[in-house]
Protein backbone atom coordinates (compact mmCIF):
# COMPACT_ATOMS: atom_id res chain seq x y z
CA UNK A 1 0.00 0.00 0.00
CA UNK A 2 1.30 3.34 -1.18
CA UNK A 3 1.98 5.94 1.58
CA UNK A 4 -1.10 8.20 0.36
CA UNK A 5 -3.31 5.12 0.81
CA UNK A 6 -1.71 4.26 4.60
CA UNK A 7 -2.66 7.88 5.46
CA UNK A 8 -6.29 7.97 4.17
CA UNK A 9 -6.81 4.70 6.46
CA UNK A 10 -5.21 6.73 9.27
CA UNK A 11 -7.77 9.65 8.87
CA UNK A 12 -10.14 7.04 8.52
CA UNK A 13 -9.25 5.60 11.56
CA UNK A 14 -10.23 8.96 13.30
CA UNK A 15 -13.56 9.05 11.54
CA UNK A 16 -14.18 5.67 12.60
CA UNK A 17 -13.32 6.52 16.55
CA UNK A 18 -15.43 9.87 16.50
CA UNK A 19 -18.59 8.46 15.07
CA UNK A 20 -18.64 5.64 17.42
CA UNK A 21 -17.85 7.72 20.13
CA UNK A 22 -20.63 10.11 19.22
CA UNK A 23 -23.35 7.88 18.90
CA UNK A 24 -22.35 6.12 22.37
CA UNK A 25 -23.55 8.83 24.75
CA UNK A 26 -21.02 7.05 27.50
CA UNK A 27 -18.99 9.55 29.91
CA UNK A 28 -16.02 9.11 30.94
CA UNK A 29 -12.95 10.47 33.17
CA UNK A 30 -10.58 12.94 31.41
CA UNK A 31 -8.12 10.54 31.93
CA UNK A 32 -9.94 7.62 30.08
CA UNK A 33 -9.06 5.95 26.70
CA UNK A 34 -12.23 5.87 24.74
CA UNK A 35 -12.86 2.71 23.35
CA UNK A 36 -14.62 0.97 20.65
CA UNK A 37 -16.24 -2.07 21.98
CA UNK A 38 -16.37 -4.83 19.79
CA UNK A 39 -19.08 -6.81 18.96
CA UNK A 40 -19.73 -9.36 20.75
CA UNK A 41 -22.48 -12.69 21.00
CA UNK A 42 -24.52 -13.80 23.73
CA UNK A 43 -23.10 -17.32 25.51
CA UNK A 44 -25.04 -20.53 23.54
CA UNK A 45 -26.67 -22.64 26.25
CA UNK A 46 -24.99 -25.44 26.27
CA UNK A 47 -28.50 -27.84 26.00
CA UNK A 48 -30.11 -26.31 22.82
CA UNK A 49 -32.30 -28.03 20.88
CA UNK A 50 -31.58 -28.69 16.56
CA UNK A 51 -34.82 -26.01 16.14
CA UNK A 52 -32.98 -23.50 19.11
CA UNK A 53 -29.88 -23.91 16.99
CA UNK A 54 -31.20 -23.24 13.63
CA UNK A 55 -32.94 -20.05 15.18
CA UNK A 56 -29.58 -18.67 16.54
CA UNK A 57 -27.79 -19.12 13.42
CA UNK A 58 -30.52 -17.96 11.36
CA UNK A 59 -30.47 -14.78 13.93
CA UNK A 60 -26.44 -14.44 13.93
CA UNK A 61 -26.88 -14.73 10.10
CA UNK A 62 -29.32 -11.59 10.20
CA UNK A 63 -27.11 -9.76 12.58
CA UNK A 64 -23.97 -10.30 10.82
CA UNK A 65 -25.62 -9.03 7.35
CA UNK A 66 -26.95 -5.77 9.43
CA UNK A 67 -23.63 -4.81 10.78
CA UNK A 68 -21.89 -5.75 7.02
CA UNK A 69 -24.22 -3.14 5.80
CA UNK A 70 -23.76 -0.79 8.04
CA UNK A 71 -20.10 -1.62 7.72
CA UNK A 72 -20.60 -0.76 4.03
CA UNK A 73 -22.50 2.35 4.80
CA UNK A 74 -20.00 3.66 7.41
CA UNK A 75 -16.79 2.79 4.90
CA UNK A 76 -18.66 5.09 2.05
CA UNK A 77 -18.91 7.64 4.10
CA UNK A 78 -15.89 7.87 5.92
CA UNK A 79 -14.09 7.86 2.94
CA UNK A 80 -15.93 10.99 1.15
CA UNK A 81 -15.41 12.58 5.23
CA UNK A 82 -11.72 11.79 4.78
CA UNK A 83 -11.32 13.39 1.60
CA UNK A 84 -12.97 16.40 2.69
CA UNK A 85 -11.20 16.44 5.91
CA UNK A 86 -7.89 16.35 4.24
CA UNK A 87 -9.00 19.47 1.96
CA UNK A 88 -9.49 22.09 4.58
CA UNK A 89 -5.72 23.51 4.74
CA UNK A 90 -5.19 22.91 1.19
CA UNK A 91 -3.76 25.66 -0.51
CA UNK A 92 -4.15 24.05 -4.44
CA UNK A 93 -6.51 22.41 -6.52
CA UNK A 94 -6.49 18.90 -6.09
CA UNK A 95 -5.85 17.09 -9.43
CA UNK A 96 -8.88 16.26 -11.54
CA UNK A 97 -9.68 12.82 -13.59
CA UNK A 98 -7.75 10.59 -11.56
CA UNK A 99 -11.04 8.78 -9.48
CA UNK A 100 -10.11 7.05 -5.86
CA UNK A 101 -10.82 3.82 -5.76
CA UNK A 102 -9.33 2.74 -2.26
CA UNK A 103 -11.41 0.91 0.47
CA UNK A 104 -11.81 1.11 4.03
CA UNK A 105 -11.57 -2.13 5.99
CA UNK A 106 -12.59 -1.22 9.26
CA UNK A 107 -12.76 -4.78 10.51
CA UNK A 108 -8.85 -4.84 10.10
CA UNK A 109 -7.86 -2.40 12.22
CA UNK A 110 -7.63 -3.32 15.73
CA UNK A 111 -8.81 -1.07 18.87
CA UNK A 112 -5.58 -0.39 20.32
CA UNK A 113 -4.74 1.26 16.65
CA UNK A 114 -7.84 3.17 16.92
CA UNK A 115 -7.44 4.66 20.41
CA UNK A 116 -3.93 5.95 19.27
CA UNK A 117 -4.95 7.43 16.09
CA UNK A 118 -7.25 9.82 17.87
CA UNK A 119 -5.59 10.65 21.03
CA UNK A 120 -1.47 10.85 20.04
CA UNK A 121 -0.96 13.04 17.31
CA UNK A 122 2.18 12.14 17.30
CA UNK A 123 1.37 8.98 15.97
CA UNK A 124 0.59 10.07 12.79
CA UNK A 125 2.72 10.74 9.48
CA UNK A 126 1.72 13.89 8.04
CA UNK A 127 0.07 14.82 5.16
CA UNK A 128 1.44 17.11 2.26
CA UNK A 129 -1.82 19.00 1.99
CA UNK A 130 -0.01 21.48 -1.07
CA UNK A 131 2.76 22.22 -2.85
CA UNK A 132 4.51 25.35 -4.52
CA UNK A 133 5.45 24.12 -7.45
CA UNK A 134 6.94 26.73 -9.65
CA UNK A 135 10.17 25.57 -11.16
CA UNK A 136 12.53 28.08 -8.94
CA UNK A 137 10.93 26.50 -6.02
CA UNK A 138 13.92 24.30 -4.52
CA UNK A 139 13.05 21.07 -2.80
CA UNK A 140 14.68 20.13 0.54
CA UNK A 141 14.35 16.60 3.02
CA UNK A 142 13.84 17.56 6.21
CA UNK A 143 15.00 14.98 8.77
CA UNK A 144 15.99 14.09 12.11
CA UNK A 145 19.37 12.92 13.53
CA UNK A 146 18.99 10.83 16.89
CA UNK A 147 22.46 9.46 17.84
CA UNK A 148 22.09 5.86 19.45
CA UNK A 149 23.33 6.13 23.87
CA UNK A 150 23.14 10.03 24.02
CA UNK A 151 21.09 12.64 25.72
CA UNK A 152 18.50 14.68 24.24
CA UNK A 153 17.93 17.75 26.48
CA UNK A 154 15.69 21.01 26.26
CA UNK A 155 14.17 23.03 28.77
CA UNK A 156 10.44 24.21 28.65
CA UNK A 157 9.54 27.85 30.22
CA UNK A 158 5.04 28.08 30.28
CA UNK A 159 3.53 31.04 31.67
CA UNK A 160 -0.29 31.73 31.54
CA UNK A 161 -2.42 34.39 32.81
CA UNK A 162 -5.92 33.90 32.90
CA UNK A 163 -8.20 36.10 34.35
CA UNK A 164 -11.51 34.57 35.56
CA UNK A 165 -15.33 36.71 35.75
CA UNK A 166 -17.75 33.95 37.66
CA UNK A 167 -20.68 36.04 39.51
CA UNK A 168 -19.66 39.54 39.82
CA UNK A 169 -16.22 38.59 41.01
CA UNK A 170 -13.40 38.71 38.87
CA UNK A 171 -10.08 36.85 39.75
CA UNK A 172 -6.44 36.55 37.85
CA UNK A 173 -4.62 33.43 38.24
CA UNK A 174 -0.76 33.75 36.96
CA UNK A 175 1.10 30.47 36.82
CA UNK A 176 4.54 29.94 35.62
CA UNK A 177 6.67 26.94 35.45
CA UNK A 178 9.88 25.84 34.36
CA UNK A 179 10.58 21.57 33.17
CA UNK A 180 13.95 20.39 32.25
CA UNK A 181 12.95 17.26 30.06
CA UNK A 182 15.29 15.00 28.55
CA UNK A 183 14.91 12.04 25.94
CA UNK A 184 17.34 9.14 26.26
CA UNK A 185 18.53 8.05 23.00
CA UNK A 186 18.77 4.32 23.79
CA UNK A 187 19.48 2.39 20.61
CA UNK A 188 18.36 1.71 17.04
CA UNK A 189 15.05 -0.18 17.02
CA UNK A 190 15.18 -1.41 12.96
CA UNK A 191 13.50 0.48 10.12
CA UNK A 192 15.13 3.59 10.74
CA UNK A 193 13.94 4.05 14.01
CA UNK A 194 15.19 4.63 17.59
CA UNK A 195 14.39 3.41 20.93
CA UNK A 196 14.13 6.59 23.50
CA UNK A 197 12.35 6.88 27.34
CA UNK A 198 11.29 10.30 28.34
CA UNK A 199 12.11 12.10 31.10
CA UNK A 200 11.97 14.87 33.85
CA UNK A 201 14.62 15.49 35.65
CA UNK A 202 13.21 19.11 37.65
CA UNK A 203 11.03 20.61 37.95
CA UNK A 204 9.77 24.53 39.26
CA UNK A 205 6.34 25.74 39.69
CA UNK A 206 4.60 28.76 40.96
CA UNK A 207 0.98 29.85 40.79
CA UNK A 208 -0.61 33.51 42.44
CA UNK A 209 -3.97 34.03 42.30
CA UNK A 210 -5.76 37.07 44.00
CA UNK A 211 -6.94 36.61 47.67
CA UNK A 212 -5.16 33.40 48.15
CA UNK A 213 -1.36 32.22 48.83
CA UNK A 214 1.18 31.65 46.78
CA UNK A 215 1.83 28.11 45.63
CA UNK A 216 5.52 27.29 45.16
CA UNK A 217 7.50 23.77 44.31
CA UNK A 218 10.93 22.72 43.28
CA UNK A 219 11.24 19.19 42.97
CA UNK A 220 15.19 19.69 44.12
CA UNK A 221 14.29 21.66 47.12
CA UNK A 222 10.82 20.87 48.45
CA UNK A 223 10.30 17.64 50.56
CA UNK A 224 6.79 19.10 51.39
CA UNK A 225 4.48 18.96 47.77
CA UNK A 226 1.41 21.60 47.76
CA UNK A 227 -2.00 19.38 47.77
CA UNK A 228 -2.94 21.62 44.47
CA UNK A 229 0.54 20.02 42.56
CA UNK A 230 0.28 16.62 44.05
CA UNK A 231 -3.43 16.03 42.85
CA UNK A 232 -1.54 15.59 39.33
CA UNK A 233 1.07 13.43 40.27
CA UNK A 234 3.82 15.80 39.53
CA UNK A 235 6.18 15.04 41.74
CA UNK A 236 5.89 11.57 41.08
CA UNK A 237 7.20 12.10 37.35
CA UNK A 238 10.84 13.60 37.96
CA UNK A 239 13.48 11.63 37.97
CA UNK A 240 11.41 8.34 36.54
CA UNK A 241 11.11 7.39 33.09
CA UNK A 242 7.40 8.90 31.98
CA UNK A 243 7.57 6.71 29.07
CA UNK A 244 9.23 4.42 26.20
CA UNK A 245 9.16 4.92 22.28
CA UNK A 246 10.66 4.64 19.28
CA UNK A 247 10.73 7.53 16.68
CA UNK A 248 11.81 7.41 13.08
CA UNK A 249 13.67 10.51 11.04
CA UNK A 250 10.39 12.54 10.08
CA UNK A 251 9.86 12.52 13.61
CA UNK A 252 6.70 10.22 13.89
CA UNK A 253 6.38 7.89 17.32
CA UNK A 254 5.51 4.54 17.75
CA UNK A 255 4.74 1.55 20.02
CA UNK A 256 4.30 4.24 22.97
CA UNK A 257 3.99 3.35 26.33
CA UNK A 258 3.12 5.04 29.25
CA UNK A 259 5.23 4.32 32.68
CA UNK A 260 3.58 6.79 35.21
CA UNK A 261 -0.42 6.17 36.06
CA UNK A 262 -0.14 9.23 38.04
CA UNK A 263 1.23 11.67 36.15
CA UNK A 264 -2.03 13.64 34.26
CA UNK A 265 0.50 15.21 32.15
CA UNK A 266 -0.86 15.82 28.38
CA UNK A 267 1.34 14.16 25.45
CA UNK A 268 1.38 17.69 24.35
CA UNK A 269 3.21 19.16 26.92
CA UNK A 270 6.42 19.38 24.57
CA UNK A 271 6.60 20.20 21.26
CA UNK A 272 10.01 19.01 20.88
CA UNK A 273 10.14 17.64 17.75
CA UNK A 274 8.14 18.94 14.51
CA UNK A 275 6.78 16.56 12.53
CA UNK A 276 8.03 16.39 8.83
CA UNK A 277 6.12 14.74 5.51
CA UNK A 278 8.14 11.89 4.19
CA UNK A 279 8.34 13.81 0.71
CA UNK A 280 10.49 16.81 0.40
CA UNK A 281 9.39 20.40 0.80
CA UNK A 282 9.94 23.76 -0.36
CA UNK A 283 9.40 27.48 1.15
CA UNK A 284 4.95 27.79 1.35
CA UNK A 285 4.87 24.13 0.98
CA UNK A 286 1.91 22.85 4.06
CA UNK A 287 1.41 19.53 5.62
CA UNK A 288 -1.32 18.88 7.88
CA UNK A 289 -2.37 16.16 11.36
CA UNK A 290 -6.17 15.44 12.12
CA UNK A 291 -6.29 14.26 15.60
CA UNK A 292 -9.17 13.99 18.25
CA UNK A 293 -9.82 16.00 21.44
CA UNK A 294 -12.22 14.39 23.73
CA UNK A 295 -13.69 17.04 25.79
CA UNK A 296 -16.46 17.60 28.62
CA UNK A 297 -18.98 19.21 28.33
CA UNK A 298 -21.63 21.01 30.39
CA UNK A 299 -24.00 17.57 30.38
CA UNK A 300 -20.92 16.32 31.63
CA UNK A 301 -20.76 13.86 28.68
CA UNK A 302 -17.47 13.55 26.83
CA UNK A 303 -17.34 13.73 23.05
CA UNK A 304 -14.29 13.76 20.36
CA UNK A 305 -14.16 17.08 18.52
CA UNK A 306 -11.61 17.06 15.36
CA UNK A 307 -8.87 19.56 15.08
CA UNK A 308 -6.29 19.96 12.50
CA UNK A 309 -2.69 20.62 12.97
CA UNK A 310 -1.10 22.77 10.26
CA UNK A 311 2.51 23.22 9.55
CA UNK A 312 4.09 25.42 6.92
CA UNK A 313 7.69 25.96 5.96
CA UNK A 314 8.13 29.34 6.39
CA UNK A 315 12.59 29.54 5.72
CA UNK A 316 14.98 28.22 4.68
CA UNK A 317 18.71 28.17 4.53
CA UNK A 318 22.19 26.23 4.64
CA UNK A 319 21.42 25.66 9.24
CA UNK A 320 18.59 26.62 9.52
CA UNK A 321 14.87 26.00 8.65
CA UNK A 322 11.76 27.63 9.82
CA UNK A 323 8.22 26.19 10.25
CA UNK A 324 4.68 27.89 11.31
CA UNK A 325 2.37 25.56 13.15
CA UNK A 326 -1.61 26.47 13.64
CA UNK A 327 -4.12 24.43 15.51
CA UNK A 328 -7.85 24.18 14.21
CA UNK A 329 -10.72 23.16 15.29
CA UNK A 330 -12.88 21.55 12.26
CA UNK A 331 -15.83 20.40 14.10
CA UNK A 332 -18.80 22.89 15.16
CA UNK A 333 -18.67 23.67 18.94
CA UNK A 334 -22.08 24.99 20.71
CA UNK A 335 -20.90 24.45 23.67
CA UNK A 336 -18.90 27.52 25.92
CA UNK A 337 -17.68 24.80 28.30
CA UNK A 338 -16.00 23.08 25.76
CA UNK A 339 -14.85 26.49 24.15
CA UNK A 340 -13.30 27.18 27.38
CA UNK A 341 -11.40 23.73 27.58
CA UNK A 342 -10.24 24.38 24.01
CA UNK A 343 -8.68 27.55 24.98
CA UNK A 344 -5.86 25.42 26.20
CA UNK A 345 -5.66 23.36 23.41
CA UNK A 346 -5.54 25.35 20.05
CA UNK A 347 -2.00 27.11 19.40
CA UNK A 348 -0.17 29.05 17.37
CA UNK A 349 3.63 28.96 16.91
CA UNK A 350 6.88 28.86 15.66
CA UNK A 351 9.94 26.21 15.18
CA UNK A 352 13.58 26.51 14.39
CA UNK A 353 14.95 23.89 13.33
CA UNK A 354 18.91 22.96 12.66
CA UNK A 355 19.38 21.24 9.79
CA UNK A 356 23.42 20.48 10.57
CA UNK A 357 22.17 19.12 13.59
CA UNK A 358 18.94 17.40 12.60
CA UNK A 359 17.73 18.55 15.51
CA UNK A 360 15.02 21.68 16.67
CA UNK A 361 16.59 24.05 18.54
CA UNK A 362 13.66 26.41 19.36
CA UNK A 363 10.08 26.23 19.89
CA UNK A 364 7.46 28.93 20.48
CA UNK A 365 3.54 28.44 20.92
CA UNK A 366 0.83 30.86 22.11
CA UNK A 367 -2.51 30.60 22.89
CA UNK A 368 -5.12 33.59 23.00
CA UNK A 369 -8.57 32.75 23.42
CA UNK A 370 -11.75 34.63 25.62
CA UNK A 371 -14.41 32.88 26.17
CA UNK A 372 -18.02 33.96 27.43
CA UNK A 373 -20.03 31.39 29.97
CA UNK A 374 -16.92 28.88 29.60
CA UNK A 375 -17.79 28.82 33.64
CA UNK A 376 -21.88 28.80 33.35
CA UNK A 377 -24.15 31.71 32.95
CA UNK A 378 -22.51 34.90 33.52
CA UNK A 379 -18.96 33.87 33.36
CA UNK A 380 -16.23 34.87 30.92
CA UNK A 381 -12.29 33.52 30.46
CA UNK A 382 -9.48 35.41 29.18
CA UNK A 383 -6.60 33.12 28.32
CA UNK A 384 -3.31 33.71 27.61
CA UNK A 385 -0.81 31.42 27.53
CA UNK A 386 3.40 31.24 26.09
CA UNK A 387 5.67 27.92 25.82
CA UNK A 388 9.36 28.18 24.90
CA UNK A 389 11.43 25.06 24.60
CA UNK A 390 15.06 25.30 24.19
CA UNK A 391 17.53 22.62 23.20
CA UNK A 392 19.83 22.47 25.60
CA UNK A 393 22.95 21.66 23.07
CA UNK A 394 25.78 21.05 26.24
CA UNK A 395 23.48 17.57 26.89
CA UNK A 396 24.45 16.40 23.30
CA UNK A 397 27.66 15.19 24.15
CA UNK A 398 26.68 13.48 27.27
CA UNK A 399 26.66 9.97 27.41
CA UNK A 400 23.01 7.92 28.17
CA UNK A 401 22.54 6.12 31.43
CA UNK A 402 22.95 3.14 29.25
CA UNK A 403 26.46 3.96 27.62
CA UNK A 404 27.57 4.32 30.69
CA UNK A 405 26.62 0.94 32.43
Amino acid sequence: MTLQSDQRVVFALVFTVVCVLATSGCERSDTDVPKVDSISTEPVESAASPEQSDSSDDKSRQNSAEEVGRGVDAARVLSEATSNFSKVFSDGDEEDGEEKTDSIDVSLVDEETRRKYTEDRTLITPTLDSREDRADVEKYRLEYRFEPNTNLSWTVVHTVNKRISYGGKESLIKTSSTTYRRWEILNESGEGKVSARHWIDRMILEQREDEKDPITYDSERDVVVPKEISAFGTEKAVGVALETFDVNAIGVMSDKTKLVAEYQGREGDSNVVVPFPAEEVGVGDVWTIPYALHIKGADKVTRPYQVVERFRLEDINEQYATISFKTTLVSIVDDPVVEGELAERLFTGRALFDRKLGLTTHTEMTFDKKVTGAFGFSSFLDYNCRVVEKLNRDSLAQPSAQQEE
